[in-house]
């Protein structure tokens, strides 16, 4: 922040009249340092809270996508505008994180086929892209991945490090749960995803 006495008028208008250079120079120094720490691969993010447990079962509204992690990106804004519409269309209440369901993984394309969904207080009905799904409880590694969603890969290296080194039976699918909006919270390094692999039955 920047703080100073302006007395009345002359010091008032002056202030005003600076306000957007010091604010234009803060942000060329916050993008620079940004690019600085990206440059020197310093990461912003951590993954905390490595346990099995169950997750419970739910209604959802779900649609589906294919695509690499990059395309992903632009493509989940779109997605989960379509089902908020569908589930204001059906009276749905949102119950829960909004979350993608990576079904599989080409490891030498980067392809996945994906959902993206929204947990509803009770089913609802399928309609053209949109369909209603009910999610059965199932077991799972889970840990909290908190950070920008650009270095999720470093969590799942971790992951997928802890499961080797444990043991640990999981299936080909993976689930990743957004606990906060990006948008009431601007803040990246404190974005929370929850990161799940369902155990093999």
């Amino acid at each position: 922040g920047f703080y100073e006495d302006a007395p009345y008028p002359v010091g008032r208008v002056m202030m005003a009249l600076m306000k957007g250079s010091i604010q234009s120079d803060y942000e060329k120094g916050l993008a620079n340092l940004k690019e600085l720490l990206g440059e020197k691969g310093v990461k912003m993010s951590k993954l905390t809270g490595i346990v099995t447990e169950e997750i419970p079962g739910f209604f959802a509204l779900v649609t589906a996508g294919r695509g690499t992690m990059e395309e992903m990106t632009s493509k989940l804004s779109g997605m989960y505008g379509l089902l908020m519409t569908s589930s204001q269309a059906q009276g749905l209440q949102i119950t829960g994180a909004p979350f993608t369901h990576y079904l599989n993984y080409d490891e030498a394309t980067g392809i996945s086929d994906f959902e993206a969904g929204l947990p509803v207080n009770k089913a609802g009905k399928s309609k053209a892209e949109v369909k209603a799904v009910t999610v059965p409880s199932f077991m799972a590694l889970k840990a909290l991945h908190t950070g920008p969603y650009n270095e999720l890969g470093d969590s799942y290296t971790k992951l997928m490090n802890h499961i080797a080194e444990q043991k640990i039976e999981t299936g080909t699918e993976a689930w990743e749960f957004y606990m906060n909006d990006p948008e009431m919270v601007p803040d990246e390094t404190k974005w929370q995803t929850v990161i799940a692999f369902p155990l093999k039955k």
